[in-house]
């Protein structure tokens, strides 16, 4: 996923725009774990309304057509009939045996008998907005960060190739590889 963000938004251009590109794969990625949603259509779907709701997160709340609360309270009804299809395609999911090994926030509340739907839909939405906004500034600020230190971005690139070439063939880095990164270690990264 992040492969398929970093060339759409960087590779055709000359300029970069971290923060959009960020919030694009930190949504995704959270759409990933808290509902195990991989079909892109879906996710900028709910992308969409998810926008509607955190662009008035500081306006004035006053609902009345054309405010940006009144976006906000509609992209919020929106979005929660939408996760109310998700769940209940996940039931059916769950009921018919599929995808029973699924890890997922959403499958894991499900199985839980005494959470409605309704108050699924609730965590997942604060869930959302409480990871969206602080990690995809925070992946902005390391990237600023070794844009304006370009030997430290070296070091960092050259230690992840090392990690990256000591692996078998298809074998990801771990936490624990990470870890060992004595530049990213020793940055506070």
């Amino acid at each position: 996923m992040a492969k398929e963000i970093l060339m759409r938004d960087c590779s055709p251009k000359g300029q970069v725009r971290v923060l959009p590109s960020a919030q694009d794969y930190t949504f995704g990625l959270a759409c990933r774990i808290f509902m195990n949603i991989k079909d892109d259509s879906q996710i900028n779907k709910l992308s969409a309304l998810f926008a509607d709701i955190t662009s008035s997160q500081f306006s004035v709340p006053i609902n009345i057509p054309g405010t940006p609360f009144n976006r906000a309270v509609k992209g919020g009804k929106k979005m929660r009939k939408e996760l109310i299809n998700v769940i209940r395609k996940r039931k059916d999911e769950i009921e018919r045996g599929e995808d029973s090994n699924a890890r997922d926030l959403l499958t894991r509340l499900l199985k839980k008998a005494e959470v409605t739907e309704m108050e699924i839909t609730k965590k997942i939405i604060g869930l959302l907005v409480a990871s969206h906004e602080t990690t995809s500034t925070a992946i902005t600020m390391v990237i600023n960060y070794l844009v304006q230190f370009p030997h430290i971005y070296n070091k960092v690139y050259a230690e992840q190739w090392r990690f990256a070439n000591s692996k078998p063939e298809g074998k990801m880095l771990t936490w624990d590889d990470i870890q060992e990164d004595e530049v990213l270690m020793e940055r506070g990264m």
